[in-house]
């Protein structure tokens, strides 16, 4: 988009997220102002004017904005709990996710398990059959044993 135009802008899907990383943003121009004024020396503070009227540089105005506007949206978002709001979305996101790939998992184990009926059936139905009867005690068994062990990894590397 290079210019701004007059059409309604689409609804945000993400209000929370938009709201902290906006505030992330102001954070970080704040750094960035204060950096300006840094490598201002104190006397280089004020200037006088062509009409000899003394004026404060411009950087000292935006870092004073920049410092109200950075306090004034984190005391909002501390307000309206916004941080909270959003570890609990990410919470539901990752328990959805967590959910996803258990259905894969079961997925992926069932076609397994058509497989070796099939490949069993051919030759000795009755191992087929007992295949079907142990398969659900052996997933309930591996899966949470491998996805433990896993974890215990990452907390390793961590």
């Amino acid at each position: 988009m290079d210019r701004l135009t007059t059409s309604t802008p689409a609804p945000l899907e993400d209000p929370v997220g938009a709201l902290l990383r906006l505030a992330s943003e102001i954070a970080a121009f704040k750094e960035f102002v204060a950096g300006r004024v840094a490598e201002l020396r104190a006397n280089d503070w004020r200037f006088t004017d062509h009409k000899g009227a003394e004026q404060l540089r411009a950087e000292l105005a935006l870092y004073e904005r920049a410092l109200d506007r950075t306090a004034r949206v984190l005391v909002e978002i501390n307000r309206l709990g916004l941080e909270e709001r959003a570890l609990r979305n990410a919470e539901r996101v990752t328990a959805r996710q967590g959910e996803q790939i258990a259905d894969v998992i079961r997925a992926i184990l069932e076609a397994m398990l058509g497989h070796a009926e099939r490949l069993l059936g051919d030759v000795e139905p009755w191992a087929a059959e007992q295949l079907r009867a142990r398969w659900p005690a052996w997933i309930g068994e591996v899966v949470p044993r491998e996805l433990t062990r896993m974890a215990e990894q990452d907390a390793r590397r961590g």
